[in-house]
């Protein structure tokens, strides 16, 4: 496990921040009279995922390479992050939806139409799986590309 301390670690920040992010959503309103905006609010989390994933990568290079990383070194990091990140990412689904905020699935199906299939805490745990997973490895080869060690 020490090859992947760091990652584990991260991840871990990354589930809190998740877990944060829902609670705010909640706290403005997005699970109810705002609903509707809850889509473009959840987007907004690439910013903050981004930042995460650079100070994990930077954690990376600096605590485990000895501040020399390659791209390629970087790159396998922030995928290995985005795998445990999207494996825990099921526990923060359930949690948030079961408890958090059980309306949040009727309130999205209610102000869109949708049917039951569309909005339910299935679907959204899928979904959040995979969001996570694609977006964390592209962010992960972008901010690769940052935290490498220039070539001169």
């Amino acid at each position: 496990m020490g090859k992947f301390e760091i990652e584990f670690k991260w991840a871990v920040y990354f589930i809190i921040l998740l877990f944060v992010w829902f609670y705010m959503e909640k706290f403005l309103g997005l699970h109810d009279q705002h609903v509707k905006w809850e889509g473009l609010f959840s987007f907004l989390i690439i910013l903050p995922q981004a930042l995460l994933y650079h100070f994990a990568l930077k954690d990376k290079k600096y605590n485990y390479y000895q501040g020399n990383i390659s791209w390629k070194q970087a790159f396998f990091s922030g995928a290995i992050l985005s795998l445990v990140i999207a494996g825990l990412s099921p526990v923060v689904s359930y949690t948030a939806t079961a408890f958090v905020s059980p309306d949040l699935m009727e309130n999205l199906r209610q102000q869109s139409g949708a049917s039951v299939d569309v909005y339910s805490a299935n679907r959204f745990a899928t979904n959040m799986l995979f969001s996570l997973l694609s977006n964390g490895i592209v962010i992960a080869a972008v901010i690769a590309l940052v935290n490498k060690k220039r070539q001169n």
